[in-house]
Order: C-alpha cells, then structure tokens, then sequence
C-alpha cells in the first residue's frame, strides 16, 4: 500500500490545482455545460452592485467607475436582472482604443449607453439555456444572442461555455465568451466577460 502513496498525493496536488484554476475571488463556476454545479459555489450574499463594489480595488476598479459616473448603480441593486462585466484590462483597451485617458473623460452618455445593452431582465443561467436564445436587453433597441459551446469535457473550458453578442440588423452577431460565468448574487446572476461587447459590422 505505501508504494500508491506518492500517486495519492500527486492526485490530490492535482486536484487541489484544478479547484484553483476553475475559480474566481474563491467562487467556483456555477455550472458547466452540462448542468454540473461548482463543489465550492454556495452562491453571491450581496447584490451586483456590492460585489463590484466590493472588488473595486483590483479586477473591476474601471466597472466601478462607470457604473458611477453612469449614474447607473440602481439598476445593479434591482432585482432580477442578469448582468454581464467586463474587467479592468478590457476596459483599459477600450480607453486606449478611443484615446481616453480615463472613465471620467468618456461621456456618460456613451457609459449609459453600453452599461444598458450589457444588461437582461430575469435570470439567465448558462444551465437555462438549451440552444441559442435572443433575448431584449435593457436598451430596448438592441437584442442579445446568448448560447452555450460544448467542448471536450476533459477541458477546463467546459465551465466557460456560455457565449453572449449583439445582433446586427443584417443578422451579425460579434459573440463574446465568458471567462467566469453564473456568479449568482441576490438579484441575479452576473456573468464576466472576456472582452467587451460591439457590432460586427
């Protein structure tokens, strides 16, 4: 039995490493593809605008900052919406993109604008969707195509499958994945995104 010892603890380094990879802020994935909750996922006790909040002096220092200079913190204290956020480094290339020099030079306008179009009513968790679904965003103009990819199941992507985008009128759609999906926070559920959301033209 001593000989197995050293393949034990190398199995249990290795799954020790897999819960690490597979989570954020201590939380992991929700749900896989198929449906598979996280063994440490017990869910968000604090609104989406608290968990923002919370994590505004590291990964979403810039969301934050829009969403306040929006003037848009209700609508991440309503119920029920879900939402999906975009890190510091996405918004930092779109400052870069259009030569701000910080969320406070953009116009609120423009902030208002995407913050809305990055925002469904209800609960949409990726075990919820069984095929692609198009569902009106807050800006009522705008729809949002949302879909999960089934990949290999040995595959750590298998618990980032859930893909999002707008739709164009010629039927376009520029999808965006998610690298953390089903944080789900007491009025809905808050999808993180890997990069932000545009038209494909």
């Amino acid at each position: 039995m001593k000989r197995f010892k050293p393949f034990v603890i190398c199995a249990l380094v290795l799954y020790a490493l897999s819960c690490v990879s597979c989570s954020m802020f201590g939380l992991s994935y929700a749900y896989s593809f198929r449906n598979e909750s996280g063994a440490e996922f017990a869910g968000l006790t604090c609104d989406a605008y608290e968990f923002i909040r919370q994590h505004s002096t590291d990964e979403f220092a810039l969301m934050y900052q829009a969403i306040n200079r929006a003037g848009m913190e209700e609508y991440y204290h309503d119920s029920i919406y879900t939402f999906f956020i975009i890190k510091d480094a996405v918004w930092d290339k779109f400052l870069t993109d259009y030569h701000y020099s910080s969320i406070n030079e953009v116009p609120v306008k423009t902030l208002r604008t995407y913050l809305m179009r990055s925002i469904i009513k209800g609960k949409y968790l990726s075990s919820d969707i069984d095929g692609p679904i198009f569902v009106t965003t807050l800006d009522e103009t705008v729809t949002m195509r949302l879909y999960k990819t089934i990949v290999a199941p040995t595959s750590s992507q298998n618990l980032n499958s859930l893909r999002a985008g707008w739709t164009n009128a010629n039927g376009k759609i520029n999808q965006v994945g998610c690298t953390t999906s089903n944080l789900e926070c007491t009025n809905g559920v808050i999808h993180v995104m890997s990069a932000r959301f545009t038209f494909l033209s």
